[in-house]
């Protein structure tokens, strides 16, 4: 977590990055890794930090933890950047469907093409 302490700290000293980023780097750190697998940061609103996790359970368990976590936040960032959390249960994405199995389906021997 040391490391992750001093990536957010060089962001804080650069001009230009945004608040965002900076709110996300800081994530890892606060939560620790095994939690950071589960819950990802999506956006920051005005100063609310907007979570990912992946279903109902981890919601609530970090709704219950939401003081510790912003507490940690806060001495990683100083105050005013993430005064807030939301956890969103985050949707199900579909991986893309290979190509080539397609392409074999469409041209398998002794198939007549519709048309």
């Amino acid at each position: 977590m040391e490391r992750a302490g001093k990536t957010v700290a060089r962001l804080l000293t650069k001009p230009g990055v945004p608040a965002e980023d900076i709110a996300k780097a800081a994530w890892p750190a606060a939560v620790g890794r095994r939690i950071a697998q589960y819950a990802r940061p999506a956006t920051l609103v005005r100063d609310k930090l907007v979570v990912e996790v992946d279903d109902a359970m981890w919601q609530r368990q970090l709704w219950q933890m939401r003081g510790p976590i912003l507490a940690k936040l806060r001495a990683l960032l100083g105050a005013g950047l993430v005064n807030d959390l939301e956890f969103r249960i985050a949707i199900p994405r579909r991986p893309p469907s290979s190509a080539p199995a397609q392409h074999r389906l469409e041209r398998a021997p002794g198939r007549r093409s519709i048309s």
